[in-house]
């Protein structure tokens, strides 16, 4: 067996998706993408022929799945039965990460946070991917195949870490791409596998390091890590530049409602509210996030000039407001439409406007 094949192994290993099955996924240069359902314990044993014959992307997913046919390729959210470790992906790239440097910085904040260091690091080509391995708990980290409150238990708290990798990578002036899914595929160091993502420049993939006594995290833990540093109102995507128009008092006054959130205070302690316009243009929420229930209802998100804009409301919370449009002119050819008073029914003709 090649090094390469022997960090496919210890890798899969480590990261507890050496049994079960597993998606993977390929696309060969200038090809289309490509996923099935394999068994992790061939894939490890580096058993499976001819999927990285020629440079290739080859990819693994997070979660173990479910027995029996599955439909996709390589399997859905709802065909998973296991997500044996926490994982991310910091891209070294402009309007990212800076740097290897700072993408290590993350990855130790985000571990001293967990309270474990991470059990492998795969160098992807262009950044770096931690993963972080879950303590193996039945009906918590692995569920029966029609547990769907442990499924959705899961899916929960790995948006949620989703969005704490968000904030310490916006503390570094980073951003982070929203790969927390439980059926997400990941890079996966492996024979012949290479990172096409610049055409004709491929990088390998390798193992950058690995730890299998680094710790393991508890998903109850997970929980009430979450619930002190990450607000339920706020959802953390990928940072972006604030877009063309954007005046600074609409930003800032929502992300300064984020800012006094009494869950983040602990947390954001060391951002000063001068940075909140800074902060602005890192953060952002992605569109169809923002909840719809009562306790929930104030969520803000920053939004363009004349979408809705932000007040604060009850507790701290940022509600939202729709922007009041300056009323348009009336047309000089316009007649206004003829009404019932409220009153008796009748109907009533107002007097057009004077010309």
């Amino acid at each position: 067996m090649s090094a390469i094949a022997e960090d496919t192994a210890a890798f899969l290993a480590v990261t507890g998706r050496d049994r079960g099955r597993i998606g993977l996924c390929r696309q060969r240069a200038g090809e289309s993408f490509e996923g099935r359902v394999v068994d992790a314990a061939t894939l490890a044993a580096g058993r499976l022929n001819a999927i990285a014959d020629q440079p290739t992307n080859v990819w693994a997913g997070a979660g173990l799945l479910r027995g029996g046919s599955i439909s996709g390729g390589r399997g859905k959210a709802g065909d998973a039965i296991a997500l044996p470790s926490l994982f991310c992906d910091l891209d070294v790239e402009p309007g990212k990460v800076a740097s290897i440097e700072v993408a290590e910085a993350i990855v130790d904040e985000v571990s001293g946070l967990l309270g474990a260091q991470p059990c492998a690091v795969v160098a992807s080509g262009h950044g770096l991917q931690p993963w972080w391995r879950l303590e193996d708990e039945v009906g918590v980290t692995s569920w029966a195949e029609d547990d769907d409150a442990a499924r959705s238990r899961m899916a929960a708290a790995l948006h949620g870490f989703g969005r704490l990798v968000g904030l310490v990578a916006a503390r570094h002036e980073a951003s982070v791409d929203n790969v927390f899914e439980l059926a997400r595929v990941m890079r996966l160091p492996y024979p012949g596998g290479v990172n096409l993502k610049v055409d004709g420049a491929p990088r390998p993939v390798t193992l950058h390091r690995v730890d299998p006594g680094g710790g393991r995290v508890k998903l109850a833990d997970l929980e009430a890590l979450l619930d002190v540093h990450v607000p339920p109102t706020a959802a953390v995507a990928r940072p972006v530049a604030p877009a063309a128009g954007w005046s600074a008092a609409g930003p800032q006054r929502g992300v300064q409602a984020v800012l006094e959130a009494p869950r983040l205070a602990r947390y954001l302690a060391g951002i000063e509210r001068d940075d909140a316009a800074a902060l602005a243009a890192m953060v952002t929420w992605p569109e169809g996030q923002r909840d719809t229930t009562a306790e929930a209802g104030r969520r803000h998100s920053p939004t363009l000039p004349g979408a809705a804009v932000p007040s604060t409301g009850p507790a701290g919370h940022a509600a939202t407001r729709p922007r009041r449009s300056a009323p348009s002119a009336p047309s000089p050819c316009s007649r206004s439409p003829r009404s019932k008073s409220a009153s008796n029914g009748t109907a009533q003709t107002r007097r057009p406007p004077r010309r």
